[in-house]
């Protein structure tokens, strides 16, 4: 199966005004379903600045069988758009939209027909057990999904459990097209991104992370250290983005990370 990650053709001055991100969420995701055996592409159309038209082109010359994409809030209308574009260009192939609006949101994203699921929360595990499911299991019995019944109703399976192992997860950094990425205030640099943990401590009622990321959990520095380093001498990146909500909260770990770096 060809599993094709599309980050929308969304732009925004207040997004993209400093540099061109890793969409390191797909480098996730990629990551753990070839290491499950699946033949996977990421197409970074908000990166390389192009529309729909070329998102068309991307899709029509792969012919996936599987396109994922993630959506936030402002960027669901163009999700949905190419979403549409690929049952249109791929008919048989399958839609799978993820990301916090559509986790939260799912019923929403469902009632277009051209959608195929909703992956809610964290995707690693669901979407692996999804793709091996559609080569001849059952979808419904895949925790951490919305999907349609029999009688076309949107139902949830069952909640898909946090990860609590963050450490040596696959990346798929060598997808992306590495000349794309630079952070602007440094000139001729390559921006990476990395997460050391996922979730925040706090609750505060106008945050959403807490509600889709759960517990706050960390990597070990150690891991964190040896990814830095790979990126740096296997793709030359010289800036790193740290993407976490709250890298902090445990003062030990931390410093311990600093010493690393230092």
């Amino acid at each position: 199966m060809k599993i094709l990650f599309i980050t929308v053709p969304y732009h925004a001055g207040v997004v993209e005004v400093a540099g061109k991100w890793v969409p390191l969420y797909m480098v996730t995701l990629a990551g753990a379903c070839r290491a499950a055996g699946f033949e996977c592409h990421i197409y970074d159309a908000m990166t390389k600045g192009v529309g729909m038209a070329e998102v068309e082109r991307q899709i029509r010359d792969l012919q996936p069988d599987v396109v994922a994409v993630s959506m936030i809030t402002s960027t669901t209308p163009d999700a949905i758009e190419v979403l549409r574009s690929v049952r249109r260009l791929c008919p048989a192939a399958v839609t799978i939209a993820g990301g916090i609006h559509a986790s939260f949101m799912y019923d929403e994203i469902m009632a277009h027909e051209f959608i195929d699921y909703v992956v809610i929360g964290e995707g690693e595990k669901t979407l692996v057990e999804l793709l091996l499911s559609l080569q001849g299991g059952e979808p419904k019995m895949v925790s951490g999904l919305a999907l349609r019944d029999a009688d076309g109703s949107v139902k949830l399976t069952p909640p898909r459990p946090l990860l609590t192992n963050l450490d040596n997860m696959p990346m798929a950094w060598d997808l992306l097209d590495w000349q794309d990425y630079t952070y602007f205030i440094i000139p001729g640099s390559r921006l990476g991104a990395v997460a050391f943990s996922r979730g925040c401590t706090y609750s505060c009622r106008f945050c959403s992370q807490h509600k889709f990321w759960g517990q706050w959990r960390a990597r070990s520095p150690e891991d964190l250290m040896r990814e830095i380093i790979s990126l740096y001498e296997e793709f030359q990146v010289n800036v790193i983005l740290f993407t976490d909500d709250y890298p902090t909260p445990e003062r030990q770990r931390w410093e311990r990370l600093l010493d690393l770096l230092i």
